[in-house]
Protein backbone atom coordinates (compact mmCIF):
# COMPACT_ATOMS: atom_id res chain seq x y z
CA UNK A 1 0.00 0.00 0.00
CA UNK A 2 1.56 3.31 -1.03
CA UNK A 3 1.04 6.71 0.51
CA UNK A 4 0.96 10.10 -1.19
CA UNK A 5 2.25 11.74 1.99
CA UNK A 6 5.74 13.23 1.63
CA UNK A 7 8.51 11.61 3.67
CA UNK A 8 9.86 14.97 4.93
CA UNK A 9 6.97 17.43 4.75
CA UNK A 10 7.65 21.12 4.14
CA UNK A 11 5.34 24.12 4.31
CA UNK A 12 4.47 23.42 0.66
CA UNK A 13 3.18 19.99 1.68
CA UNK A 14 0.79 21.24 4.36
CA UNK A 15 -2.95 21.06 3.95
CA UNK A 16 -4.81 24.30 3.28
CA UNK A 17 -5.74 25.03 6.91
CA UNK A 18 -2.19 24.56 8.12
CA UNK A 19 -0.79 26.77 5.36
CA UNK A 20 -3.32 29.51 6.20
CA UNK A 21 -2.41 29.25 9.87
CA UNK A 22 -5.85 28.99 11.46
CA UNK A 23 -6.69 26.70 14.37
CA UNK A 24 -9.74 25.36 16.15
CA UNK A 25 -9.90 27.36 19.39
CA UNK A 26 -13.18 26.05 20.77
CA UNK A 27 -15.64 23.31 19.95
CA UNK A 28 -18.84 22.20 21.63
CA UNK A 29 -22.09 20.65 20.47
CA UNK A 30 -23.04 22.66 17.38
CA UNK A 31 -20.47 25.39 18.03
CA UNK A 32 -16.98 26.04 16.68
CA UNK A 33 -14.54 28.93 17.01
CA UNK A 34 -11.59 29.18 14.63
CA UNK A 35 -8.78 31.68 15.23
CA UNK A 36 -6.07 33.14 13.04
CA UNK A 37 -3.07 35.27 13.94
CA UNK A 38 -2.96 37.97 11.24
CA UNK A 39 0.32 37.84 9.32
CA UNK A 40 1.56 39.98 6.42
CA UNK A 41 0.58 37.20 3.95
CA UNK A 42 -3.07 37.61 5.02
CA UNK A 43 -3.19 41.27 3.94
CA UNK A 44 -4.05 42.74 0.57
CA UNK A 45 -2.17 45.54 -1.18
CA UNK A 46 -4.04 48.14 0.92
CA UNK A 47 -2.80 46.59 4.16
CA UNK A 48 -6.15 45.21 5.28
CA UNK A 49 -6.98 41.53 5.75
CA UNK A 50 -7.99 40.03 2.42
CA UNK A 51 -11.69 39.15 2.17
CA UNK A 52 -10.82 35.63 1.06
CA UNK A 53 -9.07 35.05 4.38
CA UNK A 54 -12.18 36.13 6.27
CA UNK A 55 -14.43 33.93 4.12
CA UNK A 56 -12.05 30.99 4.61
CA UNK A 57 -12.32 31.33 8.40
CA UNK A 58 -16.11 31.41 8.17
CA UNK A 59 -16.09 28.31 6.00
CA UNK A 60 -13.76 26.40 8.34
CA UNK A 61 -15.71 27.33 11.47
CA UNK A 62 -19.00 26.45 9.82
CA UNK A 63 -17.71 23.07 8.70
CA UNK A 64 -16.38 22.24 12.18
CA UNK A 65 -19.56 23.40 13.92
CA UNK A 66 -21.62 20.51 12.61
CA UNK A 67 -19.07 17.88 11.62
CA UNK A 68 -16.85 17.68 14.71
CA UNK A 69 -18.30 15.39 17.38
CA UNK A 70 -16.61 13.62 20.30
CA UNK A 71 -13.14 13.72 18.75
CA UNK A 72 -14.37 12.58 15.33
CA UNK A 73 -14.47 14.75 12.24
CA UNK A 74 -17.31 13.53 10.06
CA UNK A 75 -16.69 13.92 6.35
CA UNK A 76 -18.60 16.98 5.17
CA UNK A 77 -18.27 19.64 2.52
CA UNK A 78 -19.41 23.19 1.98
CA UNK A 79 -22.46 23.67 -0.21
CA UNK A 80 -22.84 27.43 0.18
CA UNK A 81 -21.26 30.13 2.32
CA UNK A 82 -22.50 33.71 2.24
CA UNK A 83 -20.41 36.53 3.63
CA UNK A 84 -21.37 40.10 4.48
CA UNK A 85 -18.30 42.23 5.13
CA UNK A 86 -19.08 44.78 7.85
CA UNK A 87 -15.73 46.56 8.34
CA UNK A 88 -12.00 46.10 8.00
CA UNK A 89 -10.35 43.91 10.62
CA UNK A 90 -8.48 45.56 13.47
CA UNK A 91 -6.32 43.90 16.10
CA UNK A 92 -3.81 41.13 15.62
CA UNK A 93 -6.12 38.11 15.39
CA UNK A 94 -9.42 37.11 13.84
CA UNK A 95 -11.97 34.81 15.44
CA UNK A 96 -14.67 33.07 13.40
CA UNK A 97 -17.71 31.85 15.35
CA UNK A 98 -20.13 29.27 13.94
CA UNK A 99 -23.32 28.02 15.52
CA UNK A 100 -25.45 25.28 13.95
CA UNK A 101 -28.97 26.61 13.44
CA UNK A 102 -30.44 23.46 11.83
CA UNK A 103 -29.05 19.93 11.83
CA UNK A 104 -30.50 17.38 9.44
CA UNK A 105 -29.46 13.91 8.30
CA UNK A 106 -27.76 15.07 5.10
CA UNK A 107 -27.20 18.83 5.61
CA UNK A 108 -26.64 21.33 8.37
CA UNK A 109 -26.89 25.11 8.48
CA UNK A 110 -24.68 27.43 10.54
CA UNK A 111 -24.80 31.09 11.48
CA UNK A 112 -21.37 32.65 11.03
CA UNK A 113 -19.57 35.76 12.25
CA UNK A 114 -15.99 36.99 12.37
CA UNK A 115 -14.63 39.38 14.99
CA UNK A 116 -11.30 41.10 15.56
CA UNK A 117 -9.29 40.17 18.63
CA UNK A 118 -8.74 41.61 21.19
CA UNK A 119 -11.35 44.35 20.66
CA UNK A 120 -14.20 41.99 19.59
CA UNK A 121 -15.19 44.27 16.69
CA UNK A 122 -17.58 42.64 14.22
CA UNK A 123 -15.85 42.17 10.84
CA UNK A 124 -18.28 39.93 8.89
CA UNK A 125 -21.49 37.92 9.20
CA UNK A 126 -22.90 35.12 7.11
CA UNK A 127 -24.53 31.74 6.84
CA UNK A 128 -23.29 28.38 5.65
CA UNK A 129 -24.86 25.21 4.32
CA UNK A 130 -22.81 22.02 4.66
CA UNK A 131 -23.44 18.45 3.49
CA UNK A 132 -22.39 15.28 5.25
CA UNK A 133 -20.63 12.74 3.05
CA UNK A 134 -23.12 10.09 1.94
CA UNK A 135 -20.58 7.33 2.65
CA UNK A 136 -20.43 8.24 6.36
CA UNK A 137 -16.64 8.63 6.48
CA UNK A 138 -15.00 10.11 9.55
CA UNK A 139 -11.52 10.51 11.00
CA UNK A 140 -10.25 10.65 14.56
CA UNK A 141 -8.76 14.05 15.41
CA UNK A 142 -5.74 13.73 17.69
CA UNK A 143 -3.83 16.36 19.67
CA UNK A 144 -1.02 16.46 17.09
CA UNK A 145 -3.40 17.65 14.34
CA UNK A 146 -2.14 21.05 13.08
CA UNK A 147 -5.70 22.42 13.30
CA UNK A 148 -5.55 22.02 17.08
CA UNK A 149 -2.19 23.74 17.62
CA UNK A 150 -2.08 26.33 20.38
CA UNK A 151 0.40 28.98 19.13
Amino acid sequence: MSSNAPENPTSEDQDFGASMGYRLAESADGLAVVELKILPRHRNRWGTVHGGVILTLMDAAGLWSGAYRDGLMLAASSVSVTCNFVRAATGDRLRAHAQVSKLGRAFYFSDLRVTSVPDDTLVATGTGVFAFSPDGKSMRITADNPMLRTD
